[in-house]
């Protein structure tokens, strides 16, 4: 071999050798693409999934804190319902004496003040205003007692055992407080719809 042909012979080895690097450079650069736009699609996924998810929380947080205001609204307009709904009562029961239904309102207070003290002798309190009343009241029925006038009240009597040992208080402001305890519960769910 002549050293023009050694050194042609080495070109040509050369010159595959750079063709095939060239093609191996292609095929790695085009792989190195491919996992790069790979790799890129699947970051702008994870990017999309993860705005989503906190989007999604801050609207949840969103919509919490709104419910939470709302029950708080609800309630406090609930807790004014009730306390005007009551005021109104009171009112109301302020003027019950001036009232065509009142003197029998007196008379079944009377009797169930009667029944609780087991039919006994009793002694009633009652406005000065409704001594009369009571007087009559008690008289028709046939209960043995005695009626003072020594408490103030829109309506109604505290009676007590002859002995002093028994006590009912059978009058409105009483009844109204008893009736916010057993009531208040059930007015409450009338009015966030329960």
């Amino acid at each position: 071999m002549t050293v023009e042909n050694l050194i042609r012979s080495m070109e040509e080895s050369a010159e595959k050798q750079a063709s095939a690097a060239v093609v191996k450079g292609e095929a790695d650069a085009h792989a190195i693409l491919i996992a790069a736009q790979d790799d890129a699609t699947r970051i702008r996924r994870e990017c999309r999934e993860a705005t989503g998810r906190e989007l999604r929380a801050e609207r949840m947080r969103g919509v919490v804190t709104a419910r939470e205001g709302v029950r708080q609204i609800l309630a406090a307009t609930r807790a004014e319902l009730f306390s005007a709904a009551f005021l109104e009562a009171e009112k109301r029961l302020s003027t019950a004496r001036c009232e065509d239904w009142y003197p029998e309102c007196l008379g079944r207070l009377i009797d169930e003040a009667w029944e609780r003290l087991g039919e006994r002798t009793m002694v009633l309190h009652a406005d000065p205003r409704d001594v009369p009343l009571c007087g009559t009241i008690i008289t028709e029925k046939g209960y043995p007692c005695r009626v003072e006038g020594d408490i103030a009240t829109s309506g109604g009597v505290i009676a007590e055992s002859d002995d002093g040992k028994v006590r009912v208080v059978n009058t409105f402001e009483e009844r109204l407080i008893r009736a916010k305890e057993i009531l208040g519960v059930e007015i409450g769910k009338v009015l966030t719809g329960e």
